[in-house]
């Protein structure tokens, strides 16, 4: 018992194994002081505990890995320069193969389009792609820029080849995506085996 008459009791050792001491109120200390004491200590520990969770929401909120829009755009990128390669390709060879000029202009504008679909989704999906589908003045050793016949299509074999290639990966596409874009996908493939099947007979 303390001079102020306040009882003091020992707790058991703190885990650090210091003894502590605990003093209790008087009795005819009001209480509300040490309540009031303990409830703003409650509620800034609650504050503290809040900012925390936010913060920790906040960082896994930013990690949330490739934007599906930007994925989905980078599909259509590689159908989109094909597209435009075979139109060049048939429009190349339409006045060297006269038997099959006809044709050779029909494959040209269908791959035109499909081109022209495809650049729109891309650029709707994300427009930062829209110069990739065919940049100027840019070529590799590997491959001719996009937009231009290939060595392969400097035949009519070799056209039919690119196209079975073409519609090839866009059918896999539409497998792969959802919504719009496999459709898109799924036409531009079916439309090119068509070319292939009625135009190059």
């Amino acid at each position: 018992m303390r001079a102020d008459g306040r009882a003091v009791i020992a707790v058991p050792p703190h885990p650090t194994g210091i003894m502590c001491r605990v003093s209790l109120p008087h009795p005819g200390e009001p209480a509300g002081r040490s309540a009031g004491v303990s409830r703003r200590t409650l509620l800034r520990g609650s504050a503290v505990a809040g900012i925390g969770m936010v913060t920790v929401t906040a960082a896994a909120g930013c990690d949330r890995g490739p934007d599906p829009a930007e994925t989905t755009a980078q599909a259509l990128l590689p159908l989109a320069r094909s597209a435009l390669a075979d139109a060049a390709a048939a429009r190349a060879l339409a006045p060297q193969v006269t038997d099959y000029s006809a044709a050779l202009g029909v494959i040209a504008e269908q791959r035109a389009q499909h081109a022209q679909a495809l650049r729109e989704e891309i650029t709707r999906l994300d427009q930062t792609l829209t110069g990739q589908i065919e940049p100027s003045g840019t070529a590799t050793s590997s491959a001719a820029p996009p937009g231009t016949p290939t060595q392969a299509a400097n035949s009519l074999e070799g056209l039919r080849s690119s196209l079975n290639s073409s519609a090839k990966a866009a059918r896999a596409a539409a497998i792969a995506l959802s919504g719009y874009s496999a459709g898109l996908a799924g036409a531009v493939g079916a439309s090119t085996t068509t070319l292939v099947e009625v135009q190059l007979a």
